[in-house]
């Protein structure tokens, strides 16, 4: 069972951010499905790998567009960025570290409510400011 469905409150109507945003969903749900399924740990480690870089794309990718378009919540949001990567590589260096996935699991938790909290809230005042222009 995938850690996040992809539903239409993630969509924004901007293809391309919409795309990226479930393709890193899929990346997250595949590090979910690994750790439930406890794989070694280089599998995680993998996943892992993948999400992070993957996040670096889209994130790199949407500031652009952002300082592109003039968005005036740009430092915000590559601070929010951040958290997010930081959040990342503490997943890595649980599972890197730890005996137990229980605290990948919780970590992933957390990235699940961010990348929701931050699609719906950050990602659509970015969207709302576009269509506005």
């Amino acid at each position: 069972m995938p850690l996040l469905e992809w539903n239409p409150r993630l969509t924004l109507g901007h293809p391309e951010i919409d795309e990226q945003h479930r393709l890193l969903v899929e990346t997250m749900n595949e590090l979910h499905s690994r750790i439930q399924e406890n794989r070694e740990r280089q599998g995680l480690m993998d996943a892992v790998q993948g999400l992070a870089a993957y996040a670096d794309y889209h994130f790199s990718d949407e500031e652009r567009l952002m300082l592109q378009h003039g968005f005036p919540e740009l430092e915000d949001h590559r601070l929010a960025h951040l958290e997010f990567r930081e959040r990342v590589e503490t997943c890595s260096a649980t599972i890197h570290h730890a005996d137990s996935h229980a605290e990948a699991v919780a970590v992933l938790a957390f990235l699940t409510r961010w990348l929701t909290r931050h699609i719906q809230r950050d990602d659509r005042a970015f969207i709302e400011f576009l269509n506005g222009r």
